[in-house]
């Protein structure tokens, strides 16, 4: 049986003896046994529980198994830590020409949104960098990471949050559909939008209420090259409005080649090479450090959200210390024993 754990926060005036009617009533109209939900309500200046349900209860913590990776990064990194991707280039740039290769080289950052990398962009142009006549090298070294299925978690291998950790993530590697009902039909709107991306919409509205609204939305996604064609079908009720859904439409390299050419392409420059993955070559000179917001603020979208990717994102981080890239493995240590800190300590001494 798939159980879950909730925290009810709700602060009654008496100790309660079991959960209250509105919540008994919301997991019997989602379906959700009592006896797999576990709640505690204490007062935060502490004292004695108001509520106790199932409180000593094994349960699968699901989502808010994020609440240990977050404070394991608060603790081992600090909440003022930021990520930083580098840009270097294998030559100087003259009269607006690099006649070389430019790099990127990921810092793990676990928000490096379309937005922040267009500003980016406009860093390098202001270094003097119009048109780059080598390649872009994308170097994600910063982390190791195994082969990774995106449809092993549910089948749902299209879905944003079953995207795998890249120490050169770029904008989630998602593309978000939004959904605009009106009299004649449903516009899909691609954000970013790609114009090696076209999106085909045959959806129907029809006169229901909100509810689960993606149960009869269908989709199916063709590649070929850095081209691809969504397509979106079945119904859509009118009452939802706006709604959008997030999916993963290319591989890691397919998508930061598209998003990267039509980036460069946005702000007036020219890429006549490729974009490959590879390592930094050794003669690759700094350009310029690109720092993330600093991980008090990334947390807090890790853990409002409940963002799968960016979660994986900081579990590889506490391993990628000292130069030494990240490993799935050596990020467990932290959660061996006692707290992420004194358990670290012991571990790498």
């Amino acid at each position: 049986m798939k159980r879950l754990l909730a925290l009810a926060l709700f602060a009654p005036a008496l100790a309660l003896a079991q959960l209250p009617p509105a919540v008994r009533d919301a997991l019997a109209k989602a379906g959700v046994p009592e006896s797999a939900v576990g709640a505690v309500v204490a007062p935060v200046t502490g004292g004695k529980p108001l509520l106790e349900h199932n409180a000593g209860k094994a349960l699968n913590p699901a989502s808010t198994i994020k609440l240990v990776t977050t404070f394991a990064a608060l603790d081992l990194l600090g909440p003022a830590y930021t990520f930083g991707t580098e840009v270097l280039a294998t030559a100087e740039p003259s009269g607006g020409v690099l006649e070389g290769d430019l790099v990127l080289r990921g810092g793990g950052d676990p928000k490096l949104t379309y937005e922040r990398l267009w500003r980016l962009v406009r860093q390098v142009r202001a270094r003097g960098i119009r048109e780059i006549r080598g390649d872009v090298i994308l170097d994600r070294t910063r982390f190791v990471t195994p082969p990774h299925d995106p449809a092993k978690f549910d089948g749902e291998a299209r879905r944003a949050y079953n995207v795998g950790p890249d120490a050169l993530l770029l904008h989630y590697k998602a593309i978000a559909f939004r959904f605009i009902p009106d009299a004649s039909g449903v516009t899909v709107l691609a954000e970013p939008d790609f114009p090696t991306v076209e999106v085909l919409s045959r959806l129907k509205v029809v006169k229901e209420p909100c509810g689960n609204w993606r149960r009869n939305l269908k989709y199916t996604v063709e590649e070929n090259g850095l081209l691809a064609i969504a397509e979106f079908t079945g119904t859509y009720p009118a009452d939802c409005g706006e709604k959008f859904l997030p999916l993963s439409v290319f591989d890691q390299d397919r998508y930061a080649e598209a998003l990267l050419r039509w980036l460069w392409s946005e702000t007036g420059g020219k890429l006549t090479g490729k974009v490959r993955a590879a390592p930094a070559p050794a003669n690759a000179k700094p350009v310029l450090r690109f720092e993330s917001e600093p991980l008090a603020q990334l947390v807090r979208d890790v853990n409002k959200f409940s963002n799968n990717v960016m979660a994986r994102q900081l579990f590889l981080a506490l391993s990628a210390r000292n130069g030494t890239p990240g490993r799935r493995k050596r990020a467990r240590r932290p959660f061996a024993t006692g707290s992420p800190r004194r358990a670290w300590r012991r571990r790498s001494s």
